[in-house]
């Protein structure tokens, strides 16, 4: 079975008690988190216990080295597809930059926010596992 990437979105959703049935996603499978997944995370913490829970969260992932962060290549790769789809380098941009690390670990995309993802996962041929 391919690894799994989680996007912000389900981390998100889970956080606030949401799509919980999208668990049954990760049974048994190698996780990973692009680093800019952490940084999405930590943006969006407002207080002492909301940032505690984050690095708890983040913690296995750095213990296991499965934090994946972007090179050189990376963004330029990231950039080829934010040209080639017509988007202003934005909030998408990072969201384009998880999409090419999931790439880069052959891994699966797990996502509710599929506005945004599935233009460039069909661009970039990655299989994206839907919470909705």
């Amino acid at each position: 079975m391919k690894p799994i990437v989680i996007d912000t979105s389900v981390w998100v959703d889970w956080a606030r008690g949401n799509n919980r049935e999208s668990l049954n996603l990760i049974n048994s499978r190698v996780i990973y988190m692009p680093s800019i997944v952490i940084m999405e995370l930590l943006a969006g913490a407002r207080d002492k216990n909301s940032k505690k829970t984050i690095k708890s969260t983040i913690a296995p992932f750095i213990k296991h080295s499965r934090i994946v962060n972007p090179g050189l290549k990376d963004f330029a790769k990231a950039g080829e597809v934010l040209s080639q789809l017509k988007w202003q380098a934005s909030k998408k941009s990072n969201d384009v930059l998880i999409t090419v690390l999931t790439r880069k670990i052959g891994a699966q995309l797990i996502t509710s926010n599929l506005k945004d993802f599935e233009p460039v996962c069909k661009l970039l041929n990655i299989k994206i596992l839907n919470t909705s």
